[in-house]
């Protein structure tokens, strides 16, 4: 069911948008203050705020409904249909903010129908896939989850054209619709999954369910194509992109986010292959990050990719890194405290949420909150606003196969935790080529890719922040609940005080903050006049 954010590259056979918002009526300008971005972004944060928290419930709520073995089976299927759906998707949803630049409303409604035929062809592909899948494991005696792999097959047929809905609403400028779009979908997702689970059904009723969601929404996806670009007498403009276009444009993409996906995903893949089925569903509830913090700078870097690809099609390289930076400097505010809650707190996180009987996976939950501390950018814009693919693949690449050489012999090493760390280390390699490759695209040494001592700064104050919490960790037993409370009001107030005090935190950013708390922002989103 999850749709993890992932850097996407820019292919080099199409034009990089040139104002955010996309070629719809009242798009965005590249000449848009930093405050209409910065509001832009934040509705877009917003919608994935909302649709991230449904993630987090997802298993809080799973592990308390089902059986380990049932958690086990149940969260496979989706890990493994999210996977192939992503992976299957090739970069082509993402497509509509480069491809409808420009284009009268007529061409805009031709790309777009275009668009969806070519992801619904692709899911024909995948629901192949699955159906060979399914006899295979019938024939060798797969394990539980082998017997429900027919449910995924509509699923995918109607899935991967819905998947360019929100994408389409930000290209058409409707920030705030993507929003709610975002929102809602995770939530209906949330409720067919987990009301047959309630009601203690089958697990192949939850599978149904997403099921007829999707055509759901790809009824919606029609409708909303039919009230973007009305048809005109007579009108009938092909599109001006072509099949092959739309295809060699995805491609890089989607060979970048194949390689993104599996690195994100082959641990809990190999932890399921070398462990049982309850020891996976162990790792599987402490493998993750907090998705309501992280799709922050993901949500930042898509507002603010149309602005750096003009700059950088400029030839204002340093411009491009430098609103960039500043970008990363706000984010560490918000990713940086958080992730020092969570570290300190994980054994109180795992408890609260999943119980005594996932005690195992705190370790797992607290190795993958460190690469909190890293994810402050979305790095792969700012290559692909440079028109950097070949960088961006090289990097999901090299991730990936460090991922397999690492995990591997450390799964057999230290146990489970293994995989997590693999996970780390690889993360710390692509990161480490991206800051490579965007140094060069900018002019700049590697030294400079990176805002290191801005994001250093914050690293110490909120390692200074976590600093009373884990003071009352060790000293004062209380409740999973109440310990947690208690160390995220230290950190935070910590973190909120001695940064006000520092001036690392300004007036503006209390003002931003109070804005999107009373929800001004999100009104404001849209509609903005420069």
């Amino acid at each position: 069911m999850s749709r993890d954010p992932t850097a996407a590259g820019e292919g080099g056979t199409a034009p990089a948008p040139a104002a955010a918002g996309g070629g719809g009526p009242g798009a965005g300008r590249p000449s848009e203050p930093a405050i209409v971005l910065a509001h832009k972004a934040g509705a877009v944060v917003m919608g994935r705020i909302a649709a991230a928290a449904a993630e987090v419930v997802l298993p809080i709520l799973m592990v308390h409904l089902l059986d380990k073995v049932s958690v086990a089976v149940l969260a496979y299927l989706l890990l493994l249909y999210g996977t192939v759906a992503t992976i299957a998707a090739t970069g082509l949803p993402e497509s509509v903010l480069y491809f409808l630049v420009g284009l009268t409303a007529d061409e805009r409604r031709s790309t777009v129908r275009r668009i969806g035929l070519v992801l619904a062809g692709i899911g024909a592909l995948a629901a192949v896939g699955f159906l060979a899948y399914w006899v295979v494991g019938r024939w060798t005696g797969g394990g539980a989850a082998i017997g429900y792999l027919p449910w995924l097959i509509p699923y995918v047929l109607a899935d991967l054209p819905v998947r360019l809905m929100p994408h389409l609403l930000v290209a058409e400028n409707r920030h705030r619709w993507s929003a709610w779009w975002s929102a809602g979908d995770s939530a209906a997702q949330l409720v067919a999954v987990l009301v047959p689970a309630a009601l203690g059904l089958p697990l192949w009723v939850p599978l149904a369910a997403l099921t007829g969601l999707s055509f759901g929404k790809l009824a919606l996806l029609v409708a909303a194509v039919r009230r973007f670009y009305p048809r005109a007498p007579r009108s009938r403009a092909p599109a001006p992109v072509s099949a092959g276009a739309l295809l060699r444009y995805a491609l890089p993409l989607g060979l970048s986010e194949i390689a993104s996906i599996l690195n994100q995903r082959f641990d809990r893949f190999l932890v399921m292959g070398v462990f049982s089925e309850e020891q996976f569903a162990e790792y599987f509830v402490g493998a993750w990050q907090i998705p309501v913090i992280t799709i922050i700078p993901f949500a930042v870097g898509n507002v603010l990719m149309p602005r750096l690809a003009e700059l950088y099609r400029e030839r204002r390289g340093g411009d491009a890194l430098a609103l960039w930076h500043r970008s990363i400097e706000k984010v560490s505010l918000i990713i940086l405290p958080f992730a020092a809650v969570f570290l300190v707190g994980a054994e109180e996180t795992i408890g609260l949420l999943f119980g005594a009987d996932y005690a195992a996976a705190a370790p797992v939950f607290r190795i993958y909150t460190l690469v909190m501390l890293g994810r402050v950018a979305a790095y792969g814009n700012v290559l692909a606003a440079a028109g950097r693919t070949r960088a961006v693949l090289i990097a999901t690449t090299a991730g990936l196969l460090a991922n397999v050489l690492l995990s591997v012999p450390l799964v057999y090493l230290v146990g489970f935790t293994g995989a997590a760390w693999g996970t780390v280390l690889a993360f710390v390699i692509i990161v480490a080529w991206y800051l490579r490759e965007a140094g060069a695209a900018s002019g700049v040494p590697f030294s400079r890719s990176f805002p290191w001592v801005a994001w250093a700064r914050v690293l110490l104050l909120a390692a200074a922040a976590a600093a009373p919490a884990l003071a009352f960790k060790l000293l004062v037993p209380v409740p999973p609940g109440v310990g947690l409370a208690v160390e995220a009001v230290l950190v935070l107030g910590t973190f909120a005080a001695l940064g006000s005090a520092l001036g690392l935190i300004r007036r503006a950013d209390w003002a931003y903050i109070r804005d999107w708390l009373t929800f001004r922002g999100l009104r404001g989103a849209e509609g903005r006049k420069t």
